[in-house]
């Protein structure tokens, strides 16, 4: 019996040392684990931050809307007279440039169809590549081209859209603009 609680003293204080070897290593897991953790809460809560002060209506800043947009866009017309009439539609495809000194450049081409007069055939167009240039500004927002009305940007500042109906020449316009990376 003697020999018995011997190996069982023995086997206890191993037992008691090998738990002390796996402990600080189960510790040191955990620990890498919350460390993982609160990087992606980190990260989680920078993006949120971001994204708060265009929730809450502060306005955008001139960074979010420096660089290269790609444009796409819609337009149709419906001119109407007596034996002088026009239904047309066509699409924008293009860049523009918003640059921090308060100027753009817009880069676009223009194709489509048209219908004049009662004709029997449909025209298709293109246009060549036209470049504008111009001032834009910040504004309740959006961004204003050269004083004009403002272009709403979205809540993460990587859209603006823009949609427009004249009654004087019934013609409706529809743009999509992007920030490219």
């Amino acid at each position: 019996m003697q020999g018995s609680s011997f190996v069982a003293r023995l086997a206890h204080r191993y037992a008691a040392v090998g738990l002390l070897l796996v402990v600080p290593l189960a510790a040191s897991a955990q620990s890498s684990q919350v460390e993982q953790l609160t990087a992606r809460v980190e990260a989680l809560a920078a993006q949120v931050a971001k994204l708060q002060p265009r929730a809450s209506g502060v306005a955008a800043v001139p960074e979010d809307v420096i660089g290269t947009w790609a444009l796409k866009g819609f337009q149709s017309e419906l001119h109407a007279g007596v034996g002088n009439w026009q239904v047309r539609s066509y699409v924008f495809n293009g860049t523009m440039v918003f640059t921090a000194d308060g100027k753009y450049k817009l880069t676009s081409v223009e194709s489509g169809n048209e219908l004049v007069n009662g004709g029997a055939v449909v025209n298709a167009f293109v246009k060549p590549e036209e470049v504008q240039r111009g001032k834009w500004r910040l504004k309740s927002g959006g961004v204003s081209l050269d004083g004009g009305p403002v272009i709403p940007l979205s809540a993460d500042n990587m859209v603006m859209t823009s949609a427009s109906a004249n009654p004087l020449d019934n013609t409706n316009v529809m743009l999509v603009l992007t920030k490219q990376p």
